[in-house]
């Protein structure tokens, strides 16, 4: 309202070649924010409202006044503070007339209608590909200080025997903007997972706690880089006729390790890319305390490139990853890699690449991967969540010898590798990606592998 007023108070009749200098010219007039009031605020705290608005308080023209309000309701937003807000300029005089060029800001928001969100999903595990239901409450904004509180509860069977597999209750608090800072966030959890690993032929269980720091990177390469501390004590069961080789893990450890993890995505989707990179690295030390002693670094690059034509794409994936054990009994069996399926080495079947013993998977240490593929929408279908695909794989699984040197372990690292071609149908759902696919291995060892 401030803005609008002219030298007598009156609207005028302008000609329209002058609408344009005059529009310029009242964005760039001298306007200063006096006072930010708020009202409808019943559960956030005013020191995290002032934290957040306090950019407006810095401008100087109504430009800058105009430039600052969205990404302050932006920010209140992702935070899960509001669901709604309004912006009101205004030079009423009950807080005291304002002096020219100074205005309030009035802000009405709108906070959740409840004071929690409840969440039930059911999906495949990218870990186990087990079948899951996923059941969640979470308490946006718990505090009054943008925390998030969440009870998570997940529960999966075996496709194949239907007996328990993955069972797994966590609690966890996250607190963002940690000293003050937007891209900051602290978080805390406790923890009880029970994983049902067929391909092995155990049955794992592990309680403990975590705490976290993430951190957006500056700029647009920045990326997200977070540090975590986990311990846990970790009990592994062997299901029924499983192997010596494999019993000999079974038992309880003690694991506290620190992990490292930097990404950017750069995608223009995160399921069904056409454009863009993504690159996620990691490490994670094992030993500051505990009976496990181990380092284990792993790392990925997916680059995609527009096509000309029928919005199609040509992507490619590289990824690698090592594990080095510091006892004699090498890396746990339950904290190597493993191989086969959709998520690594589509044409096999999920994690049975790699080292085995009657039929049961070791994992390995050392691994490296690549694949090729092309996209395009399906032709009869205007949808950007349908697409048709084919692609090219290849990758190999080994344990690492520490007797031996790197040449010959690069040797086994060659000589295992797996590769397959195949084509079909990839969409997007709300809860991930999905793929039906024809696959056909081109070079499998058909006396080991087994193939989809």
């Amino acid at each position: 309202q401030a803005a609008r007023k002219m030298e007598d108070g009156r609207r005028q009749k302008l000609p329209d070649e002058n609408e344009e200098e005059v529009a310029s010219d009242l964005h760039d007039m001298p306007l200063r924010v006096r006072r930010i009031i708020v009202t409808g605020n019943n559960r956030t705290k005013e020191d995290l409202l002032r934290h957040c608005l306090s950019p407006l308080l810095q401008t100087r023209t109504l430009r800058e006044i105009a430039d600052s309000l969205h990404p302050a309701g932006r920010q209140l937003y992702e935070l899960g503070l509001v669901r709604g807000v309004d912006f009101v300029l205004d030079d009423a005089d009950e807080y005291g007339p304002p002096t020219p060029g100074e205005c309030d800001l009035r802000m009405d928001i709108w906070e959740p209608r409840l004071p929690f969100q409840l969440e039930v999903a059911t999906l495949v595990s990218a870990q186990t590909y087990q079948p899951e239901l996923t059941a969640s409450i979470s308490f946006p904004n718990a505090f009054g200080r943008a925390e998030r509180l969440t009870f998570k509860g997940v529960g999966g069977a075996s496709p194949t025997t239907l007996e328990p597999g993955t069972a797994t209750v966590q609690a966890s608090l996250l607190k963002p903007l940690f000293r003050g800072y937007i891209g900051e966030e602290v978080g805390a959890d406790l923890f009880r997972t029970g994983q049902m690993l067929p391909a092995s032929g155990l049955r794992v269980t592990q309680t403990g706690l975590g705490f976290s720091y993430t951190r957006l990177g500056p700029g647009r390469f920045g990326g997200r880089h977070k540090v975590s501390y986990d311990a846990a004590w970790r009990e592994v069961h062997a299901l029924p006729n499983t192997p010596a080789g494999v019993r000999l893990w079974a038992g309880h450890s003690l694991k506290s390790s620190v992990k490292y993890a930097w990404s950017l995505d750069l995608r223009d989707d995160p399921f069904l890319p056409t454009t863009g990179t993504a690159v996620a690295a990691s490490g994670e030390v094992a030993g500051l305390g505990g009976d496990v002693a181990f380092v284990k670094t792993e790392a990925s690059v997916q680059h995609n490139i527009p096509l000309p034509y029928y919005g199609a794409a040509f992507g490619l994936l590289g990824r690698g990853g090592f594990a080095h054990s510091f006892q004699k009994a090498g890396v746990p069996i339950i904290d190597r890699f493993f191989f086969g399926g959709s998520n690594t080495i589509r044409g096999f079947d999920a994690l049975t690449l790699g080292p085995r013993q009657s039929d049961r998977s070791l994992g390995g240490s050392l691994n490296v991967s690549a694949s090729a593929h092309f996209t395009m929408p399906i032709p009869v279908l205007n949808d950007s969540a349908f697409k048709i695909h084919c692609f090219a794989n290849t990758g190999s699984l080994i344990l690492y010898d520490q007797q031996t040197n790197l040449n010959s372990n690069l040797a086994r690292l060659k000589d295992e590798l797996r590769s397959a071609v195949g084509a079909g149908v990839a969409f997007r759902t709300m809860f991930g990606r999905i793929e039906m696919n024809a696959c056909y291995p081109i070079k499998p060892n058909l006396n080991v592998d087994k193939v989809e």
